[in-house]
C-alpha cells in the first residue's frame, strides 16, 4: 500500500532529490517510463534513489514502444493500491491511460508547463479540458502554471508547490572578483534564445561564459565576439565553485517552463536576469526581488537590465542572502503530503 505513486518521463537527479524527501513522511512509489532521455546528459540522471522505483522501458524514453508501455502499466497498477496517483495529465499517452484505469478520486496531476508556452486554444483547449475530469487535484510549479488551471476552469484542488525538484545544494562560497562577469547554463538550442543574448554581449563586450551543448553550438560559436566563452560541460559538484566567478546569471529563453537553473543561481547567491517567458520568474526572481525580468524578444530591454543590474547589483546580492531556501524546499515537499 503507497501513500503516493509518482509516474515520470525518466531519472532526473532535482526529482530524485525531491522524492527522497517525500519518502522520509510517506511511503512512495515512483514508475519511470524510461531511464533516461536523448537530450540529456548523463550527469542528469545522477543521485542515490532512497525510495522504491520500477522501471518501463530501458533507455530513453523516447524510443519506447508506446502500446508496450501501456500493457506493461496496466499490470503494474493492477498489481498495486494507493491513496494518490500523481501523472504528468497529458504529457504522453501513458499518463492519459493511467487516468482512465485508475479511480478518479485517486488521480493527480503535476503540471510543470506554464500558461507562457502552453496552447490553451481551440481543440487543444477542449482535449485538455476532458483529459482534467478525470483528476481531483492538481500540483502546479507556480503562478503561471496555475493560470492554466484558471483558463481550463479546473474544479479540483490546485496546489502550488514553488518549484519541479530540489537542486544540489553544496556550500556557498564568497564571490571572487568576477570584475562584471555573465553566466548562462542553457542548451544550445532555439528556445533559449542565446542568439538574441549574443548580439547584446557582442555590444556591450562585456566577458559572458555560455555552458552548455545542443544543436546549435557551432552557429553560436561562429557569431560571437572574443568576450563570449563557451564550456560544452561543467559537473554539478563544481557547480558552487562556478557561479563564485560570476557576478550576475542569465536565462534569455523563449520557452522555459520553469528554469531550475534560476533555483541554483539564487541559491548561489547570484542576482539573475530572465526573460518574460521563464516560468518562475513570478514565483522566484519578482517575488524575492533578486533580479530583472525583460521582454524575451526585446534586446533594447535586455540592454537595460544588463546596465541596471551592474548599477544596483549589491542590492540585488544582499536580498539574495536573505532567502531561506530549507523553507522553499520545506514548501515543495508538504505540497505532496495528502
Amino acid at each position: 500500500m503507497y501513500d503516493t505513486v509518482f509516474f515520470m518521463n525518466h531519472f532526473g537527479f532535482y526529482k530524485t532529490n525531491l522524492y527522497n524527501e517525500i519518502a522520509k513522511k510517506q511511503k512512495i512509489l515512483v514508475i519511470y517510463l524510461g531511464e533516461t532521455s536523448e537530450i540529456r546528459n548523463s550527469f542528469f540522471y545522477k543521485g542515490e534513489k532512497n525510495f522504491e522505483y520500477k522501471v518501463i522501458n530501458k533507455g530513453d524514453y523516447e524510443r519506447r514502444n508506446i502500446f508496450i508501455s501501456i500493457l506493461k502499466l496496466f499490470f503494474m497498477i493492477k498489481k498495486i493500491k494507493y491513496n494518490q496517483i500523481i501523472t504528468m495529465g497529458w504529457s504522453t499517452p501513458e499518463d492519459i491511460f493511467i487516468s482512465l484505469i485508475s479511480p478518479k478520486k485517486k488521480n493527480s496531476f503535476i503540471c510543470e508547463s506554464s500558461s507562457y508556452e502552453s496552447s490553451l486554444k481551440g481543440v487543444k483547449k477542449i482535449i485538455k479540458k476532458i483529459i482534467l475530469k478525470r483528476y481531483t487535484t492538481a500540483y502546479v510549479s507556480g503562478t503561471p502554471h496555475k493560470k492554466i488551471f484558471d483558463i481550463l476552469k479546473f474544479k479540483g484542488e490546485i496546489k502550488i508547490t514553488g518549484g519541479v525538484g530540489i537542486i544540489n545544494r553544496m556550500v556557498i562560497k564568497e564571490k571572487k572578483d568576477t570584475s562584471f562577469s555573465f553566466l548562462t547554463i542553457a542548451r544550445l538550442s532555439d528556445e533559449k534564445n542565446l542568439e538574441l543574448l549574443i548580439d547584446v554581449f557582442n555590444k556591450l563586450e562585456y566577458n559572458l561564459t555560455i555552458v552548455g551543448s545542443g544543436p546549435r553550438e557551432d552557429y553560436l560559436k561562429s557569431i560571437a565576439n572574443d568576450n563570449i566563452k563557451f564550456i560544452s560541460f561543467v559537473d554539478n559538484k563544481k557547480l558552487n565553485d562556478l557561479y563564485s566567478q560570476y557576478s550576475v546569471f542569465i536565462l534569455p529563453s523563449k520557452s522555459e517552463p520553469w528554469g531550475l537553473v534560476v533555483d541554483e543561481a539564487i541559491y548561489y547567491q547570484t542576482p539573475v536576469i530572465v526573460s518574460n517567458m521563464v516560468g518562475c520568474n513570478v514565483d522566484l526572481v519578482q517575488k524575492y526581488d533578486v533580479g530583472i525580468i525583460f521582454n524575451y524578444n526585446s534586446e533594447e530591454e535586455l540592454i537595460d537590465a544588463v546596465k541596471e543590474i551592474k548599477s544596483n547589483w549589491y542590492m540585488y546580492y544582499e536580498k539574495l542572502k536573505l532567502i531561506n531556501f530549507d523553507k522553499i524546499i520545506s514548501k515543495q515537499v508538504d505540497a505532496y503530503l495528502k
